[in-house]
């Protein structure tokens, strides 16, 4: 069993990568097309078109065109007649050379060769057309990008946003919402996924939010008006900051490290320390350093460090109820609009009892809140009063559980994962983890991080067959390689909403100018020095994520695809030589003075220089990605 599990092991990757062949090719010969029929539409001569590189396996000329296949699969490329004409005094001079030499020129030498008096020459052809040939190129890379959501969107679908229960009397409730309903657009922005449908309206901040989607199979729309969120299930750090156990910071201490730093509410946290948020304990203890933490803001991931003091640590302790207190029972601090303000505790007062769920017999508070309404006993000015604080029914802004687009069904599982190795198999359908039903494939991955360094005991629904397994859990203290390979591996099955052919055309404009908006963004914090090149992946980070999206299924690898195509475009049109770009920079100046500035054979030195220059930094950053990769660094 093992053996034949090793041949089909070795079948899947070999299809893997040529998923990933095909793909990528899709893309680099898209572009060169784009290039191609534009030149072919301006009444350029177009000498060759091929498939791959290196040695020619099969050729056809059609017309004045040879259309190639090449022996290496990966890209393409357009030969347009007169497109790398070098100076015509240097070609005489290298003429004469090959005379006295009594050689011939080489082939190559004939191809630069492109008469002034050529029309269908590039270089002869007005500045528009050269123009419009090259921009041709990045051009078709977004138009397949937007083609391939467009094809998901009408044939696999869109990740569901669906509504799991309405809370009775909630702000959802009001405004017209059902269990069932699948969200397909927040305020004329197409969703793809629960997870966006919670962020937006975590950014909301408290404004009407507007929804439209599918109940029934019948269109809907209704307005929401989001609560604020309250402050129980929270936390704090002692750096000055609330969050939500989800990572959403929900407030900031005035003249905390956290507010110094930048961290607003709002904010998602992802990453602590470069571990993921569930993965790590935000208690801080006392001591002087820095806190890296990554969160997600404005639909983009921001780094914020936090730099803190040993004095600037807030020892004082906290009740997700939404007040601070000190070791004699002072209240230091009421947060705005939480449950203690709305109630009428006040910065000042002295609590001088409550409940058993908040206070031992010694009267030192207990950690762990009940969310069950509480009534403390207080003091103000002389003044005994008690207060009574009731959490709300359930922490959701808009009243509803979210219920997660995928099931607790396997797909795609590894076969050195641990779940695969306990017994399990894609196709099985988890029912509980450790007792606990789990009802989407989110529940179960809250539920396996509940149990780190243990066994967990989880049942399987196999083929109608129940089947239990005992799957060990890898231990925090392993680090994060290990931790993240068993997630990377933990794939459910996604419910998909087919779109309409006009919703995912426009699905598809809207989301390649979100990828755009990042791409731009991305170069902007690389300008400015908040992410550095080793954050960059080159050829070799590309192919190991793009091999890892082909391993979570081909949706995650046509995602990948997305993204790919629209990168390739807009880093053909950075204004550096050698790309598109650059290619343009060097137009601009015939584009204004009418007349040709710098020398073909100037440009094409310093086209040449910028290719090698382009060589030299995609090794660097191949390097960065093997020593990434391989040894973590």
């Amino acid at each position: 069993m093992v053996f034949f599990q090793n041949i089909t092991d070795i079948l899947q990757v070999g299809w893997r990568i040529i998923e990933i062949v095909i793909l990528l090719s899709i893309l680099v010969v898209g572009h060169e097309f784009g290039h191609f029929i534009v030149a072919r539409m301006s009444g350029m001569r177009v000498d060759e078109f091929a498939v791959g590189f290196g040695k020619r396996l099969w050729s056809i000329t059609r017309g004045e065109t040879a259309y190639s296949i090449n022996l290496f699969p990966l890209g393409g490329y357009c030969k347009i007649y007169g497109m790398d004409v070098e100076d015509e005094a240097e070609l005489k001079k290298q003429a004469e050379e090959f005379a006295k030499a009594g050689k011939p020129p080489p082939s190559s030498y004939f191809e630069s060769i492109a008469p002034r008096d050529d029309p269908r020459a590039f270089v002869n052809r007005p500045i528009h057309q050269r123009i419009g040939v090259i921009l041709a190129g990045p051009a078709a890379n977004i138009l397949i990008g937007i083609l391939m959501v467009f094809l998901m969107g009408v044939t696999i679908g869109f990740p569901a946003a669906e509504i799991g229960n309405v809370i009775p009397g909630g702000p959802a409730d009001v405004g017209g919402l059902q269990a069932g309903d699948i969200i397909t657009y927040m305020n004329g922005t197409r969703l793809s996924s629960t997870d966006d449908l919670q962020r937006t309206i975590q950014f909301s901040m408290g404004n009407p939010i507007y929804l439209a989607g599918i109940r029934a199979d019948e269109e809907f729309d209704v307005r929401i008006m989001p609560q604020e969120l309250r402050l129980v299930d929270s936390n704090f750090c002692r750096l000055g900051f609330i969050y939500m156990n989800d990572g959403t910071v929900l407030y900031n201490l005035p003249d905390s490290p956290a507010e110094r730093a930048g961290l607003i509410p709002g904010d998602i946290i992802t990453k602590v320390a470069g571990l993921m948020f569930s993965m790590q304990n935000l208690d801080i203890e006392p001591g002087s350093g820095i806190l890296p933490l990554e969160v997600y803001r404005d639909y983009k991931q921001v780094r914020v460090s936090i730099d803190y003091f040993d004095d600037e640590i807030n020892l004082d302790h906290y009740s997700p109820f939404g007040y601070f207190f000190n070791d004699e029972q002072l209240v230091t601090k009421v947060v705005p609009r939480g449950i203690a303000d709305d109630a009428g505790l006040r910065d000042g007062d002295l609590i001088t009892g409550g409940e058993l769920t908040i206070w031992d017999s010694s009267g030192e508070a207990i950690s762990d809140v009940s969310p069950m309404p509480v009534t403390l006993l207080c003091e103000r000015e002389g003044r005994k009063f008690s207060v009574k604080l009731e959490p709300d029914p359930i922490f959701s802004r808009i009243q509803v559980y979210m219920d997660d687009a995928s099931r607790p069904v396997l797909m795609n599982l590894p076969y050195e994962h641990r779940l695969y190795q306990s017994g399990l198999r894609s196709g099985d359908e988890i029912l509980s983890i450790e007792g606990t039903p789990t009802l989407n494939g989110i529940s179960a991955f809250l539920e396996f991080q509940k149990y780190f360094g243990q066994s967990v005991s989880v049942v399987a629904l196999s083929d109608g067959v129940e089947k239990i397994a005992t799957v060990p859990m890898p231990d925090l203290n392993t680090g994060e390689k290990e931790l993240s390979s068993f997630f990377a591996g933990l794939h459910f099955q996604t419910r998909y909403f087919k779109s309409s052919f006009s919703g995912a055309i426009k699905t598809g404009i809207v989301k390649t100018g979100d990828i755009i908006k990042f791409i731009f963004m991305t170069l902007g914090m690389l300008a400015s020095g908040e992410i550095g090149i080793k954050d960059l992946a080159g050829p070799v980070g590309i192919v190991n994520i793009t091999y890892q999206a082909a391993t979570n299924g081909f949706v995650d690898l046509l995602n990948m695809m997305i993204l790919l195509t629209i990168n390739l475009a807009i880093f053909n049109l950075l204004p550096f030589p050698a790309l598109d770009g650059g290619r343009i920079l060097f137009m601009l100046p015939e584009l204004i003075f009418r007349r040709q500035v710098i020398t073909p054979r100037i440009e094409n030195f310093i086209h040449f220089a910028g290719f090698l220059i382009l060589l030299l930094f995609a090794v660097f950053v191949a390097y960065n990605d093997v020593a990434r990769i391989f040894f973590g660094r």
